[in-house]
């Protein structure tokens, strides 16, 4: 038998070894910034907001330094969650939610993969949707590095 029947055979039963390392990893990747982000939104944004906000509320002396107080609040929230009306901000949050977005579509397809997806016509379908997925994932990264490392180190 020659190199070239033996890897012919074996395609079929790597290839589905090979499939479900990738759906691993592309996995991974969008659970690890799913996980990262939250955790900076919870810990960085709003905690470190709500103690300022706090701060401001005890030493407010009127309700209109109550209400700047939480104006600043929900500003700084929204500063740094990318929802202000700045150019480069709109980028940041459009690729967060591009992200977001391939997770659910990941989710949606492991869905389909693991409910009777077992038409070959589907799991070429679902394969060719992962590569999309992890190339895309792959470039909001690369662009989401580029721009503003400092805030993405944990990617």
């Amino acid at each position: 038998m020659s190199c070239i029947s033996v890897a012919f055979i074996l395609q079929g039963k790597t290839g589905a070894i090979v499939n479900s390392k990738r759906h691993w990893l592309v996995e991974q990747k969008l659970l690890h910034f799913v996980d990262a982000f939250h955790q900076y939104v919870m810990d960085r944004v709003y905690h470190s907001a709500w103690r300022e906000m706090c701060q401001g509320m005890a030493a407010a002396n009127s309700l209109d330094e109550v209400i700047d107080v939480h104006d600043a609040y929900l500003l700084s929230i929204q500063r740094q969650c990318f929802i202000v009306p700045d150019k480069l901000w709109a980028l940041i949050a459009s690729r967060i939610n591009t992200i977001l977005g391939l997770a659910l579509a990941f989710y949606s397809i492991q869905r389909t993969l693991h409910s009777g997806g077992s038409i070959s016509a589907i799991k070429a379908k679902c394969e060719m949707e992962v590569e999309r997925i992890e190339n895309q994932f792959d470039d909001c990264i690369a662009f989401l590095l580029r721009v503003c490392p400092q805030h993405f180190i944990l990617l």
